[in-house]
């Protein structure tokens, strides 16, 4: 019977899960957004990847988990079982990568400097909503993809996290729908921007978490950065990778 290694990482807005087998391969992966209960979700998560291998096949022998929700968790498994959440991206970005900066963008912000797979120093923004602020307005205009040197609308001193969505159907009589989600698209690359500030980038900048699947938005931010901006494969898994980092560039890669 073959050993694997189980990886959960509950965010806020959804839980994510890997299963990887003694070599480096990725037997199984599974996303799902939280709904209410977010323990109610992390258990669909394990069901789903149990649910997807042959168990007279394989076992898990390796289980641990990381990300913001935790609580609940942690006091029922103990803290054996938790994976820092910084240390868990850092070690799958420098898999890869020897020096950098990580930009993880979910519905909080983070901001990473490593060297040889060591934290140099960080920051974290979960005051404004990033992930949760995005997908509320593409949700609301129906759109994701859009030509990122159209005009765009401006907000000006706007805050995500007081943002009225009601002004969306406002500006709607009079704006197109790129127009108005560029705009909210430059809002988040604003208060990024204004983190970055208090960090010295490097000159590998990689980008996990949920937005790095939005092209449009990566591309919107490496143009306000003037930089080259690095999405590896599977980077909205990049804390369970994390965890199971002996491997991490096979799984990276992995599609």
């Amino acid at each position: 019977m073959k050993n694997l290694s189980m990886a959960v990482d509950i965010g806020s807005v959804s839980v994510k899960g890997i299963l990887v087998d003694e070599e480096g391969n990725l037997i199984s992966k599974y996303y799902l957004k939280i709904i209410g209960d977010y323990v109610t979700t992390y258990g669909r998560v394990i069901n789903k990847l149990r649910s997807s291998i042959n168990l007279n096949e394989y076992r898990v022998s390796s289980f641990k988990l990381t990300g913001k929700r935790k609580r609940l968790l942690e006091r029922s498994l103990g803290k054996d079982y938790f994976y820092n959440e910084i240390n868990a991206i850092c070690n799958c970005v420098s898999s890869i990568y020897k020096v950098g900066t990580i930009i993880d963008i979910g519905n909080s912000l983070k901001i990473i400097n490593f060297r040889n797979n060591s934290v140099i120093d960080y920051m974290i923004d979960d005051f404004n909503s990033y992930g949760k602020f995005i997908d509320r307005a593409i949700e609301l205009l129906g759109i994701s993809d859009i030509n990122i040197f159209k005009t765009k609308v401006k907000f000006n001193n706007t805050n995500t996290i007081i943002f009225n969505y009601n002004i969306i159907n406002i500006l709607l009589k009079k704006y197109s729908k790129e127009e108005i989600l560029l705009g909210i698209y430059n809002l988040v690359i604003d208060n990024i921007l204004c983190n970055l500030k208090d960090i010295n980038i490097r000159d590998n900048i990689i980008i996990t978490g949920g937005l790095s699947l939005n092209k449009s938005f990566i591309k919107l931010l490496e143009v306000s950065l003037n930089k080259k901006i690095i999405v590896m494969g599977n980077s909205l898994y990049s804390p369970c990778i994390g965890i199971v980092s002996n491997n991490g560039e096979k799984i990276l890669i992995h599609k």
